[in-house]
């Protein structure tokens, strides 16, 4: 995968390869400061993935979220990293750039919500012990609040309305080490955002890592984690989640050879599960009452650094993902099964 002539448009055909435009064309596609930027900003490397309708246009947009420029060692200072939130439209297997974000430094996921159920969409984002909330202003994406969180190394975040009331509650996890420092522990904490702080309903304490984690607004809504240690995870753990309480549904594994899974992506309302190994298999779940059932395997693409699934109907979903070393920041891979 790389970008093409116009640097910021990408068109996946039967062959999954990139369609390749005349400079002139892309001059006629894009207006002069949305060109003049991707020649100017570095893409996005190591993505995350969300998506929602951002600019009130009634349609989904897909954010793109993670590190511009080289790896900065966890000890560097944080004013010398570079992240950024970007927007894209979404047209069939087409995506092209509707927005770039502000520099944020850090990131280390995104995700959209209703934070507040009468002022429509939000982008959230998550690095470096910070919480970004990002929303749409004029034409452009701008934040809205930053919230300091107890600890540095929060790393994966999600949102989902729990109770029903139109406002989503956020789901954060924070990664740390056990007393004697030998084993790897995650708190999953469930957040309401009253009056534009936290509010902390309940936490999930577990004795190992956290790859990922997906939800399902459902009857009773579900929380799905990936969870191991250090190379080897893969397996998958279910709750059921109410406000102030909750319930393991189910467990098992759900990779080969017990590789992690750090991607995980879900269709409300369907019950579609897709788990991205870190070796580049794509496998799809049907989310049952008692547990989980295989479906299939999707395109595989090794380094996967995270997964969108969007629900295109008629059985066909579309993938969207990119290995962490690629250049291009997403790629749309239809899926049939």
């Amino acid at each position: 995968m790389e970008w093409n002539a116009c640097h910021g448009f990408i068109s996946m055909t039967g062959g999954f390869s990139i369609m390749r435009l005349p400079l002139l064309a892309c001059l006629l596609l894009f207006p002069g400061n949305v060109l003049a930027q991707f020649f100017s900003i570095p893409p996005i490397s190591h993505p995350r993935y969300a998506s929602g309708d951002i600019d009130g246009d009634g349609t989904v947009e897909i954010v793109v979220g993670g590190r511009v420029g080289p790896f900065k060692a966890i000890t560097d200072p944080l004013s010398t990293k570079r992240a950024r939130v970007d927007l894209y439209r979404r047209g069939g297997n087409d995506l092209s750039i509707l927005a770039t974000g502000p520099d944020l430094n850090q990131v280390d996921d995104v995700a959209t919500g209703n934070l507040n159920s009468e002022s429509g969409m939000e982008i959230l984002a998550v690095g470096a012990g910070r919480l970004f909330v990002l929303g749409w202003t004029g034409d452009r994406l701008a934040i809205r609040n930053v919230e300091n969180l107890p600890s540095g190394s929060s790393q994966r975040i999600e949102t989902i309305d729990i109770d029903n009331d139109g406002s989503d509650e956020l789901i954060l996890t924070r990664y740390g080490l056990s007393g004697d420092g030998d084993v790897g522990t995650t708190s999953v904490n469930v957040y309401s955002w009253e009056t534009g702080k936290l509010s902390l309903l309940q936490t999930i304490d577990l004795r190992t890592h956290v790859g990922d984690l997906a939800v399902v607004e459902d009857a009773e809504p579900k929380l799905i984690l990936e969870t191991g240690t250090g190379d080897e995870g893969g397996e998958v753990r279910v709750f059921g989640l109410g406000l102030t309480h909750h319930r393991e549904i189910w467990r098992g594994q759900a990779t080969e050879h017990r590789n992690r899974a750090l991607s995980l992506a879900s269709i409300p309302g369907t019950g579609h599960l897709v788990v991205g190994s870190v070796t580049g298999d794509v496998r799809l779940f049907l989310l049952e009452k008692t547990g989980m059932s295989f479906r299939g395997k999707g395109p595989s693409q090794r380094n996967i650094s995270g997964i969108l699934l969007l629900d295109d109907g008629l059985e066909v979903l579309s993938v969207i993902g990119t290995s962490t070393t690629s250049q291009v920041p997403a790629s749309i891979l239809p899926l049939s099964f």
